[in-house]
């Protein structure tokens, strides 16, 4: 099987890495099978080796259907803002009165807070939830990424759910509680 380098940590690319290390890996085996199963053979009795282009075709394709925790999660907040519009307007708004106070960082969590005590916007509060928490990291990214003058004004980790698979569940509701 053909080996790939290892992602160091804070690589950009960790998320690709880690799935088309995955990809490839269920790739050389199945596709491995597959061969060896065209060729007559049983694959328990004997794998062929994939060619580097069978590899590569074969994670083309299942890279194409391998979707993360994070599409799931980017797919929800994007509905969400969708419906929501008012929920960017009201953190922006309270982003710039926090940069304007002199804040040179501050926590995307106290900005949803206050959205959450202040305003009635959002879900209702009773089928869905006003703003979910799993929306931050990206309410955060976006600020930085459109006012990119306040790079690095919300603290960012690495999400995890980029090296997770997807769950295929509804987004939780107050319904489920």
């Amino acid at each position: 099987m053909m080996s790939l380098p290892v992602p160091r940590a804070g690589n950009g690319n960790r998320q690709q890495n880690s799935i088309r290390q995955s990809t490839l890996a269920i790739a050389n085996f199945f596709g491995g099978a597959l061969l060896a199963h065209q060729k007559g053979k049983c694959a328990r009795e004997k794998k062929m080796e994939m060619t580097a282009e069978q590899r590569e075709n074969t994670t083309r394709i299942l890279e194409k259907e391998i979707k993360t925790r994070h599409d799931e999660l980017r797919e929800q907040v994007t509905e969400y803002h969708r419906n929501h519009p008012e929920v960017w307007e009201l953190f922006v708004r309270f982003s710039f009165e926090m940069i304007n106070r002199g804040f040179q960082h501050y926590s995307v969590s106290g900005i949803f807070e206050r959205i959450r005590w202040e305003m009635d916007c959002g879900g209702d509060g009773i089928s869905e939830f006003k703003i979910g928490n799993n929306y931050k990291p990206f309410y955060a990214r976006r600020f930085m990424k459109v006012y990119p003058e306040h790079d690095g004004f919300f603290r960012l980790r690495y999400q995890t759910t980029m090296d997770k698979p997807a769950l295929n569940l509804r987004e939780f509701s107050p319904l489920d509680v």
